[in-house]
Formats: structure tokens, C-alpha cells, sequence
């Protein structure tokens, strides 16, 4: 039950943070006006569908960002890397990637490079190039892309090549018509195509260089406890407990405390966790003593960690330390009592002690892995040592009757920026 529970919280956020808009920041590049000047400066570099219908972009980094839409620019791109040109398609402008361009052009759809391709030449303008069949405005049918682009490039003066071995796609029918050409007249120009982005290893909340970061952290803690007691609750510390395991799920807040580098950052989680476990004694006082001892709780536990970041690597390793506490949202305490006089037995349930929060030291080592542009993935190892007290509810013992629950924790967890 309490798997399914942690599981499905952590898969509900991490889909959130999925879907949520972020930002990978502004990349150097350029925008091309309709009068032809070409202004240098920072565009945003997003997810490939971003580009279709508005281009982000500043002149400097100080400066305020413009947003253009297809109609106001002729083309924009980054440096070194993609462009994107201003066309009008079925009556409507729309930003389209250029692949190659010359006699005979390809473009690819934003966001759907190699399922939305696009074509332009003298004999047809621009249309789309469909996997299937094509139909010019001129009525002429052509069944499959390969026998339109055949025709094509027959049509652009590159006689003798053929389309048949060509695969549905930017990369492959560019890499055609680069091999096709042969006539210095006709030259052609071939764009770069720079990585694309995705959500889960690009964006992030916050900019990649922030000092703060934040996210999401899961896993699981295997408990050990020990209780101490007096002659009047031996019950205590005679008693088995079995070691039990909790989930522990919620998020974590880090800052570095430097700008220039992240070697110390100060690490706040806030997890919830749950947990319950049981403990029997036996013994003999006046009596022959059983005793069945059930705990069960839920709290809030807050780590407070100093956090070392050894590397610049891909995977960095790191070491914490620092102090915990677990405020407890709900609790509850039985005890089942049998004792035996000779062949008689006599039972009964007791709730008369109730816990308190817990509170202690804590430190852990862990990797974090870097993946993508701005995704952080850290395992960690950890170890917690807790003090938490065992308060006495009722009157009827007028000597100090609290016991101490002391706690060895070793705990595995799995966190995730946003």
C-alpha cells in the first residue's frame, strides 16, 4: 500500500514537471527582417515546435526580449546551427526549418522534422512533400515522394539521378540533392542542424546557472530502533522489534553558496514518511510477562544538510551531512499485555504512552549524474541516528516513567531536478 501510494505521487509530479514550461535560455544568433537588414544578437533556443509561429529574440542580454512572428521576419537562425525561414503555407505564414536550399529546396516542419517535409522549385513552389501520393496544382500525379523528387531533379538540370534508394526523411533526402549537384551555376546551401531539445533533459524551472535548484526525491528508509526502559517498563527493553522499512517521498530545495562554483551548496528536503513496526517481549517478573508492542506514524521530515560536489564531470560524485527532523502529523501506541500465574493468564490492551518528534544527526554519499543541458539525476546512500521520546500519558506512577527511542537509519533515495 504504501509502495503504490509513493509511487503514484512521484509519477503524478514527475509528469507535472514534464509538461511544465521551462527555460533553456538565449542562444547567439540572428533575425533577418522583410527589407532584408540582418541583425545579429540572442534568440531563444526552445523545443523544435516553439519555432513554428514566433521567434524570441534580443538584441543584448540586458535588453528586453522581442517576439517576431513569421510575417515580420523573413528568417532568423543561431550561430552555427539551425535556421528558420518565413514561408506561406494553405494561406498561412509559419516559420519552417531550412535543410538545403538551391534549385531544388527542402524544408522541414518544426517540431515534426522528419514526418512534415517540404519542397520548392520553379515547377511546383512550395508544397508539401507527402510520403505517399503528390498532386501539383497543375494536375499532375505522382505516386510516392521518390518518384516526385526523381522528377525533380530532372527538372533542376541534374539529369541521371534518381530518388529510388532514398528514405523518407531531412537527413536523407538532403544528403540526395547535395550528391546531385554538379554545376557551379547552381550552387546550393546546406544548413547545420543543431541538436534538437526535449523536455526532460533541457528545461528546468530555473535558468542552468541559478544558484538555487530544486525537485523531487523518493526512495526508501529500513529502520532499526531501540527502546530503553526501567524496571517498570521493561516491556521496552526486553522487547524483539522487527526492522521495518518506510517510504519517504516529497522535495528538495539546494543553493550553492557560490556563484562561481558548485563545490559547497546548502541541501532542505521536506519528505513525507510513514511507518509502523512491532516489537514482543518475554519475561519474568512476579509474573510470566508477554507483550506485543505496536507502533505506527506518519511525519514530516526535514534533513538540513552541508553538501560537498566533487568534479566537473558528467557524474559527480558528492558527500552530506547535517541534522534532521521528523514532526509527526499522526501517531498511535498500543500494548498487548498477558501475564501468567501459574495456569491463570490475564490480558489487556494498554495506549498509555504517545510519541514525540524526532530529531538527530544525518549524512549521506551519493553521484549526481548530469544528463542533457539542464537534468540533474542524483542517487544517494544515507544514514540517520534519531532520538525520539516516549512520553508516559497517564498519573498513576509518580517516578519518571518517558523511555527513550533511539534509531539507526540507512536509507536509498532517488532525486530528480525540475
Amino acid at each position: 500500500m504504501h509502495f503504490n501510494k509513493t509511487l503514484g505521487l512521484l509519477l503524478v509530479l514527475l509528469f507535472t514537471c514534464l509538461l511544465a514550461k521551462g527555460q533553456v535560455g538565449f542562444r547567439p544568433g540572428y533575425v533577418i527582417k522583410n527589407n532584408g537588414d540582418t541583425i545579429t544578437g540572442l534568440v531563444f533556443y526552445g523545443t523544435d515546435g516553439k519555432f513554428r509561429n514566433k521567434c524570441r529574440f534580443k538584441r543584448f542580454e540586458i535588453l528586453r526580449e522581442v517576439t517576431y512572428d513569421p510575417s515580420e521576419l523573413r528568417a532568423f537562425g543561431f550561430r552555427n546551427g539551425r535556421c528558420y525561414k518565413s514561408k506561406k503555407y494553405n494561406g498561412k505564414d509559419l516559420f519552417y526549418e531550412r535543410r538545403i536550399e538551391g534549385p531544388l529546396s527542402l524544408y522541414a516542419g518544426t517540431g515534426n522534422p522528419d514526418s512534415q517535409l517540404y519542397i520548392e522549385h520553379a515547377a511546383t513552389g512550395f508544397i508539401k512533400l507527402n510520403k505517399g501520393t503528390n498532386r501539383l496544382k497543375n494536375g499532375e500525379v505522382f505516386h510516392g515522394f521518390r518518384e516526385l523528387l526523381t522528377w525533380l531533379l530532372s527538372q533542376s538540370g541534374y539529369d541521371g539521378k534518381t530518388a529510388d534508394s532514398v528514405s523518407y526523411n531531412a537527413a536523407s533526402i538532403t544528403r540526395l540533392i547535395r550528391q546531385s549537384v554538379w554545376q557551379p551555376a547552381q550552387p546550393v546551401q546546406v544548413f547545420n542542424h543543431t541538436p534538437g531539445l526535449n523536455w526532460f533533459k533541457d528545461y528546468s524551472f530555473l535558468p542552468v546557472h541559478s544558484s538555487w535548484n530544486f525537485g523531487l526525491t523518493g526512495g526508501y528508509q529500513f529502520v532499526k530502533v531501540i527502546i530503553t526502559g526501567n524496571s517498570l517498563t521493561r516491556y521496552f527493553s526486553e522487547a524483539s522489534y522487527d526492522e521495518s522499512y518506510r517510504p519517504a517521498v516529497g522535495f528538495y530545495i539546494n543553493y550553492a553558496l557560490s556563484k562561481k562554483s558548485d563545490l559547497f551548496s546548502v541541501d532542505l528536503s521536506f519528505l513525507y514518511i510513514s511507518q509502523r513496526y512491532y516489537g514482543y517481549a518475554e519475561y519474568t517478573t512476579l509474573s510470566e510477562c508477554r507483550d506485543e508492542l505496536f507502533f505506527e506514524y506518519s511525519a514530516l521530515q526535514i534533513p538540513l544538510s552541508l553538501k560537498m560536489t566533487l568534479g566537473k564531470n558528467r557524474i559527480r560524485p558528492f558527500i552530506k551531512a547535517g541534522i534532521y527532523g521528523s514532526f509527526l502529523l499522526s501517531s498511535d501506541y498500543k500494548r498487548y499485555a498477558e501475564r501468567q500465574f501459574g495456569s491463570e493468564i490475564y490480558t489487556d490492551w494498554f495506549s498509555d504512552f504517545h510519541l514525540t518528534n524526532d530529531f538527530g544527526i544525518q549524512g549521506g554519499i551519493g553521484v549526481e549524474i548530469h544528463v542533457g543541458h539542464a537534468r540533474k539525476i542524483s542517487l544517494e546512500a544515507g544514514y540517520m541516528h534519531g532520538n525520539q521520546l516516549l512520553i508516559y500519558a497517564e498519573d498513576v506512577y509518580s517516578v519518571p516513567m518517558d523511555n527513550k527511542i533511539k534509531s539507526n537509519v540507512i536509507g536509498v533515495m532517488v532525486s530528480i531536478n525540475l
